[in-house]
């Protein structure tokens, strides 16, 4: 019975030994990797505050625009970024998961280009591959900048176009029709280089949430409001100099009656970059340059 009790004994004593062995082995395997949810800072794939590298490249990009800081500096008030993350920024058609963006908030300084106090927000574009920056837009009071944005190569960006009436009188001014009318920012933009051209493709909302997702889409038959011709904008032709931006929809796509409270159908532009080069776009109206 002794003899089983000592050989009991040198086996528990054995198995400990056994598993404080396993444990250090265990342990020093572990010596360099990061445990579950720890901040990992020498991977290179983030700085010291666990912030992605591209999240915080995008950020600097947009932090460093000239105008940006100007901007910054005269505001009573700023708010951190906010990250966009790439496929989200909502403004070209192609290779959407290239760019990334930042939104950044802030309330103007009193008497600082404007009467009063006004909040404002900036939306800076960055290409992720080359950490370029693509883009600036402002939104708010008061005006302080002009948008822009680069087209790459066959590229394109969008916008959904505004909707109002088209008011059309007689001879002499005794009756008149209004008309719906669908208008885009895109008439008051310059372009450099000066003899780029852009081509416009307009789609209702429906087709163009066809476009987007690579299916087959229909492109609307609207009228010229200067020419009062009808016309197939379909990406294929280029804007000539003096294009309105504007589009009157005929009566066959007209939701409502005008009279009778039409409502408007959401529009949607397309602008196409079909040269070798980038195209960059200055929105000259309605915002004036302020600070340029």
């Amino acid at each position: 019975m002794g003899i089983r009790m000592k050989k009991f004994g040198l086996a528990l004593v054995a198995l400990l030994i056994i598993g404080i062995m396993v444990i250090v082995f265990m342990v020093s395997q572990q010596g360099g990797q990061q445990l579950p949810g720890a901040d990992n800072t020498s991977s290179g794939s983030s700085n010291a505050s666990g912030i992605p590298w591209q999240k915080a490249q995008v950020i600097a990009v947009a932090l460093e625009d000239p105008v940006v800081q100007r901007i910054r500096d005269h505001s009573a008030s700023t708010r951190p970024p906010v990250y966009i993350k790439p496929g989200d920024t909502g403004v070209y058609v192609n290779d959407r998961g290239r760019y990334a963006g930042v939104y950044l908030n802030g309330t103007a300084v009193a008497g600082y280009a404007a009467p009063g106090y006004g909040d404002y927000m900036l939306k800076v574009i960055v290409d992720t591959q080359t950490m370029k920056e693509m883009g600036v837009f402002y939104g708010g009071m008061p005006s302080f900048m002009n948008n822009w944005v680069i087209i790459p190569p066959e590229n394109g960006i969008y916008e959904r176009m505004s909707a109002s009436f088209y008011a059309e009188y007689t001879v002499p001014r005794t009756n008149f029709e209004d008309k719906p009318i669908i208008g885009s920012r895109a008439r008051s933009m310059n372009l450099t280089p000066a003899d780029a051209k852009l081509y416009p493709l307009v789609l209702d909302e429906d087709n163009f949430n066809r476009f987007m997702n690579g299916s087959t889409y229909e492109v609307p038959v609207l009228i010229d409001p200067g020419t009062g011709n009808r016309v197939k904008p379909d990406g294929t032709m280029p804007l000539i100099p003096g294009w309105s931006g504007e589009y009157i929809l005929p009566e066959e796509l007209q939701p409502h009656n005008a009279r009778l409270g039409w409502k408007a159908a959401w529009y949607f532009v397309v602008l196409f970059n079909r040269g070798s080069d980038d195209v960059k776009v200055k929105y000259v109206s309605p915002f004036p340059s302020l600070l340029d």
